[in-house]
């Protein structure tokens, strides 16, 4: 099935608020915007949202639609784990 630019644009604006709301994993939030099973439509700007650091894996758990282990993420930079590190803050 084939998803116009569009509409991607708004799937995509809706999943990155339920990611902001709570952590779900990427199938459960696509789902919840409407189209289930369309994964594959939001997985490419997600990876990128976790490579520019607007979101973030804040645990692994069992899904609810798939049954596997799974990434949960959130946008919220409030639910964000913070790294710790032995490195001094010199500055």
């Amino acid at each position: 099935m084939y998803i116009g630019r569009k509409e991607k644009q708004n799937l995509t604006r809706k999943v990155f608020n339920i990611f902001f709301k709570k952590p779900v994993s990427r199938r459960m939030a696509v789902t919840e915007a409407g189209k289930p099973d369309q994964t594959y439509a939001i997985t490419n700007q997600v990876n990128q949202w976790l490579i520019d650091g607007k979101a973030q894996i804040v645990r692994t758990e069992r899904c609810e639609r798939s049954g596997k282990f799974v990434q949960f993420i959130t946008t919220n930079p409030a639910e964000f784990i913070i790294q710790k590190t032995n490195q001094l803050d010199l500055f």
